[in-house]
């Protein structure tokens, strides 16, 4: 099963116009275990399975940093078509994982 934990923070980078440091922080302060390191894991994975970058793959799915509602159709769609990656145990969506990793690409 996937954690809500996780699943809620990777809504609230998508929701972000620009990603930043501030999220880790509010992860860090509302004791999450969503971590710099898991996110860094799931940039990790990404590119040793996907042949795009995570930026190019949102663009050429048309999502963009704060459409919520695009994000949600996005993923509905790619866990449908089997568009998936795993990262320690959790199942992600391509467009989910292409967020997280957009994210760490942007902290490091």
């Amino acid at each position: 099963m996937i954690d809500l934990k996780k699943r809620q923070l990777i809504k609230m980078a998508a929701a972000l116009p620009l990603f930043n440091a501030a999220l880790v922080s509010r992860a860090h302060t509302e004791k999450s275990d969503f971590s710099v390191s898991e996110i860094n894991k799931v940039l990790d994975a990404w590119l040793k399975t996907m042949s795009l970058t995570p930026q190019d793959y949102l663009a050429n799915r048309s999502v963009l940093p704060g459409s919520a509602d695009k994000i949600r159709e996005m993923s509905v769609e790619d866990f449908r078509s089997g568009k998936t990656l795993h990262v320690n145990g959790v199942v992600l969506s391509c467009t989910e994982a292409a967020l997280i990793a957009e994210l760490a690409s942007a902290l490091s």
